[in-house]
């Protein structure tokens, strides 16, 4: 049978029970889980969690503990803050004192780090399963028991953490690629070659220019010259293209006898 370690609370509830008929634990259990919800969600989380918790211990006819899981549940129901077993609220292995005094240091960083808001039911389960675990592990002859509430414990605080500090880290800006780098426009410079009237061989100003062209193409590292031809708009259409034609191949010869091609 399991130790009244929680007598004080029960005998509380027998004097001030005293006048009337006791209540059975599974009506109490069926109200409990009936109250209405006054306080915040991590509250309401722990009012079903801690609920869960006293009808296992009535399941297995630990009405002390039963009675103590609903009172918490009630706590939480009415929108009371209810915190994790305290380290001396019990009467831990001493072999067990280290693990359980860091998993409550967990829980409570947790806690501290917005966990009922930012993983309400994680950090409700991780909770209610720590006090699970530390009242499993004072009564200390029950290892399956033990173990359940220990990985449950374990299960919940992994997946708290993982929502609130990530939560709590800023997120690096993802990078930016970089744009590739817009093609300069190329370079263009035009010239013009002007001939007598009438006429598609160069003269002196034309070879000149031609000179000019040519040191300017090679300053430039042009790597396309285009060459057109052009006549006034006096005389024969097909005359003047003729002309324009023969302008135009004289200016390439020019340029390619120079070294531009």
């Amino acid at each position: 049978m399991r130790t009244l370690k929680y007598l004080p609370v029960i005998a509380v509830a027998t004097l001030l029970g005293a006048c009337a008929h006791p209540v059975p634990h599974d009506l109490a259990n069926a109200e409990v889980r009936a109250l209405p919800q006054n306080g915040s969600d991590f509250q309401k989380a722990l009012h079903y969690d801690y609920g869960v918790l006293a009808q296992s211990e009535l399941d297995q006819g630990d009405r002390g503990m039963t009675t103590v899981y609903n009172t918490m549940a009630r706590m939480a129901s009415a929108g009371t803050t209810v915190l994790p077993t305290r380290m001396e609220d019990r009467k831990i292995p001493a072999a067990n004192v280290a693990e359980l005094t860091e998993a409550r240091a967990k829980l409570m960083g947790v806690l501290d780090a917005g966990g009922p808001t930012r993983a309400t039911a994680s950090t409700s389960r991780a909770q209610t399963q720590f006090d699970c675990w530390m009242e499993q592990r004072e009564e200390n002859f029950q290892p399956n028991d033990i173990e359940h509430c220990r990985d449950g414990f374990l299960m919940a605080i992994k997946e708290a953490s993982g929502i609130v500090y990530a939560a709590a880290t800023p997120m690096t800006s993802p990078a930016i690629a970089a744009r590739p780098a817009t093609p300069a426009k190329p370079e263009i410079e035009t010239y013009t070659v002007y001939f007598d009237h009438n006429r598609s061989d160069l003269n002196n100003a034309a070879v000149a220019m031609k000179n000019d062209i040519v040191a300017h193409i090679r300053a430039m590292k042009a790597t396309k010259v285009t060459v057109s031809g052009y006549t006034d708009r006096s005389g024969d259409q097909e005359y003047n293209r003729l002309l324009a034609e023969r302008r135009a191949a004289t200016v390439t010869t020019a340029l390619e006898s120079a070294g531009i091609k």
